[in-house]
C-alpha cells in the first residue's frame, strides 16, 4: 500500500497492484479451456454469417467475454496469455494430431502382429496428423486477431488481416492460423526425428567415423593423390 501527503495534510492512499504471475498462469489454465469453446463457437457463427451479416460472431464474443471469469487475470502478464493460448491450442491441436494420424494405433497392431511400421507409413500418418492439428488449432483458437501468427512478425500470406470484421475475414483469418499450425508440428515433428538420431549415435563412434570421414574428404583436394592411397596412386601413374 501506498501513502501520500499532500500539502494540506490530506492523505491519499492507493492499492499497489502489481499483477502476480502465480495466479495470472493457475486463471490461464481454465480460461485456455473456455477459450476453446469460444473458438469453436465463433468458428460455427462465422460460417452462419456469411452472405446474412447478422453479427453472431460478435453476440457470441460478447458472450463469452461475460462468462469467462478467468481471463482478465490471465491476461495480466506475459506468462499468463502464453499459457492461455498453449492450453487454448494444444489441447484441441494434440488430440486431433493423435485421432487424424492413428500412429499409436498402428504401432501397437504392428507389434501385435509381430512386424514394424515402415518411415514410409510413419510419414504418411504423420502428414495426416499435421493437418488434422493444423484444422483444430484453426477452429479452437478463441481470438485468432489477438493470437496473432508469426506472419504478424515476419509478413507474408499469413500474416492476420485486422481492418475487417467481416465473418469471411474472421474465417480467412483463421485459414492462415490453421495453416501455421500445420506447417510448426511438421516442423517439431522433424525436429524431435534429427533428436533423436543424434541420442542414437551418441556414446558411439558413428559420429567420429562420420567427422573423419568428411576431415579426410577435405584433406584429398589439397593432396596429389587426392582420394586415392599412395600405393594406387603410384601404380596408376607406372601404368600411364
Amino acid at each position: 500500500m501506498v501513502k501520500l501527503t499532500t500539502g494540506d495534510s490530506t492523505t491519499i492512499t492507493s492499492e499497489d497492484k502489481q499483477p502476480n504471475w502465480a495466479l495470472s498462469m493457475a486463471a490461464a489454465i481454465p480460461s485456455g479451456i473456455i477459450k476453446i469453446g469460444e473458438g469453436v463457437a465463433t468458428f460455427g457463427a462465422a460460417l452462419l454469417d456469411l452472405g446474412i451479416d447478422k453479427d453472431r460472431v460478435e453476440a457470441v464474443e460478447e458472450y463469452f467475454d461475460r462468462i469467462n471469469p478467468f481471463d482478465e487475470v490471465a491476461a495480466s502478464t506475459g506468462i499468463g496469455k502464453i499459457t492461455e493460448l498453449i492450453v487454448n491450442i494444444g489441447v484441441p491441436g494434440g488430440l486431433a494430431f493423435k485421432a487424424a494420424s492413428g500412429l499409436g494405433r498402428a504401432t501397437i497392431a504392428a507389434q501385435k502382429a509381430g512386424t514394424i511400421v515402415s518411415k514410409g507409413e510413419k510419414a504418411r500418418r504423420f502428414a495426416q496428423g499435421a493437418v488434422g492439428a493444423g484444422a483444430a488449432e484453426g477452429i479452437a483458437v478463441g481470438d485468432v486477431q489477438d493470437a496473432g501468427t508469426f506472419g504478424d512478425f515476419l509478413g507474408g500470406p499469413t500474416e492476420i488481416n485486422r481492418d475487417s470484421d467481416s465473418a469471411a475475414n474472421e474465417l480467412m483469418n483463421r485459414l492462415k492460423f490453421g495453416i501455421e499450425g500445420m506447417a510448426f508440428t511438421g516442423a517439431f515433428g522433424a525436429a524431435g526425428k534429427l533428436v533423436g538420431k543424434m541420442r542414437e549415435v551418441r556414446g558411439s563412434n558413428k559420429a567420429k567415423r562420420g567427422f573423419d570421414k568428411s576431415i579426410e574428404k577435405l584433406d584429398s583436394w589439397f593432396r596429389s593423390n587426392g582420394v586415392k592411397t599412395i600405393e594406387d596412386f603410384q601404380a596408376s601413374n607406372t601404368m600411364a
